[in-house]
């Protein structure tokens, strides 16, 4: 019967699950024709259908696919808000990386100086503590020497340490920002997009949801116009 306009608006129907915008949205992700197939149901339904079927069926259709394209927009714009906040910290994690490996290196270099120096003004104390002359210029020279000396690395040293600390804490931001983008997806937009990983970078995702939201526009477009 394929001028009834039971057979196709059921078909439709039957295919998007009562017009459910959520299932829809995540079954047209998934598959690349399910919009074609959608609209072949659609475009054979309006045509056999009387005025009074064809109104309702084009306002059911394309309420479907508005809200389609609004729950694909709002998981894009999500990913980009998500993207921005988790760039902006992983910049500063990978500058405090650079500068910690030049505080290191830095450290590396200022501890055998800061030793070669050290080293004799320590022997020159330790002779003096032996001899009970802690109180003599020598010794009291050798003591600001070995300060002076070793001073410069240990505050690299410290400030490097805290570099690591601190890229280790933008690392941790950088996940739970993820781990918010995934719970987002899944518990308030009802989306998902295949084999998402919320560790990764979205650009694939992004583009994936500008296409595919361009495609439903174009169609809402189209019919909006011609019927």
């Amino acid at each position: 019967m394929p001028e009834d306009f039971r057979i196709w608006s059921g078909k439709l129907e039957a295919q998007t699950n009562g017009y459910n915008a959520t299932l829809t949205t995540n079954i047209y992700f998934k598959s690349d024709d399910y919009l074609s197939q959608m609209l072949k149901n659609y475009e054979h339904a309006y045509k056999t259908g009387n005025d009074k079927q064809r109104t309702e069926i084009n306002s059911k259709f394309l309420d479907l696919l508005r809200q389609c394209c609004e729950n694909i927009r709002s998981a894009e714009n999500t990913l980009k808000d998500n993207s921005k906040k988790r760039s902006k910290y992983r910049n500063k994690s990978i500058i405090l990386i650079v500068i910690g490996c030049i505080l290191i290196a830095l450290t590396v270099a200022l501890g055998f100086f800061g030793l070669s120096v050290a080293f004799p003004c320590l022997i020159v104390i330790i002779q003096a503590v032996s001899e009970d002359m802690m109180g003599a210029e020598t010794t009291k020279l050798a003591i600001i020497m070995s300060i002076s000396a070793l001073a410069p690395p240990i505050i690299t040293l410290i400030l490097s340490i805290l570099s690591f600390v601190l890229n280790k804490k933008y690392k941790k931001k950088d996940k739970q920002i993820s781990a918010n983008v995934a719970y987002i997806m899944e518990n308030e937009l009802h989306f998902k997009i295949p084999h998402f990983n919320p560790t990764q970078e979205y650009n694939n995702y992004l583009d994936t949801c500008e296409k595919k939201a361009s495609a439903l526009q174009n169609v809402i477009e189209k019919h909006t116009i011609s019927n």
